[in-house]
């Protein structure tokens, strides 16, 4: 997962490896007014709703990986 803020906004995307070696890449776009450490909140958000989607996710290990150290400690708080 990752969030990032440019000039033209602040962004969240979440890259999804699949056990077939595929994977998919998905952006959200949000605006001037978020942060990146909402942004990181959100891309993780979205990470878990796409493992709740996903068929395979009973039988696999699931791993969310983060380099948001502010983020990994809300969400342990």
């Amino acid at each position: 997962t990752d969030g990032s803020k440019m000039e033209g906004g602040t962004g969240a995307g979440v890259v999804a490896f699949k056990p077939s070696g595929e994977y998919e890449e998905l952006g959200y776009p949000l605006g001037q007014e978020v942060t990146v450490n909402q942004a990181e909140m959100y891309a993780i958000q979205k990470a878990v709703e796409y493992i709740e989607a996903a068929e395979e996710r009973s039988k696999t290990k699931v791993r969310i990986m983060s380099d948001s150290q502010v983020t990994l400690r809300r969400l342990r708080n």
